[in-house]
């Protein structure tokens, strides 16, 4: 819910229930600042956490929560997980690494041998015009 009173849009849509299952388990979420660019980092990076798919990433407690906005409010900065939060966002041009996508798509065709190996299907899934644009540069 925070995610969408800070976004105005909901963090997994799709166009049938099934693709929306499969970002929750499987999509990264979009940073809320790639959305809105004047969300606080802090903010940013505990709703990262919040919906991370790592249980271990995520806040343990409600309390903990309440205390990192707390934090935030008194101004303090808030942590965020390493390689969530502090990832790189996007693969344009001006913000790519270099190499741009060779790692991923390393990945993915091993993936798909695998899948193909065991019978099996590749499903990949993210919200449309992810990693490209200029809104999505501005979380950068």
């Amino acid at each position: 819910m925070l995610y969408e009173l800070l976004t105005g849009d909901l963090a997994f849509v799709a166009g049938d229930p099934i693709a929306v299952i499969s970002q929750h388990l499987h999509a990264p979420v979009v940073p809320p600042r790639a959305k809105r660019p004047g969300i606080p980092p802090g903010l940013d990076a505990l709703v990262v956490r919040l919906l991370s798919k790592q249980p271990q990433d995520r806040p343990t407690s409600a309390a903990e929560v309440q205390a990192s906005l707390a934090r935030l409010a008194a101004g303090e900065t808030v942590e965020a997980v390493p390689g969530v939060a502090g990832q790189r966002h996007c693969w344009t041009a001006s913000c790519a690494p270099a190499g741009g996508r060779e790692q991923e798509l390393a990945e993915v065709r091993a993936l798909w041998k695998r899948a193909w190996r065991e019978g099996q299907v590749l499903l990949i899934s993210g919200e449309p015009g992810i990693r490209q644009g200029p809104a999505w540069c501005a979380s950068c």
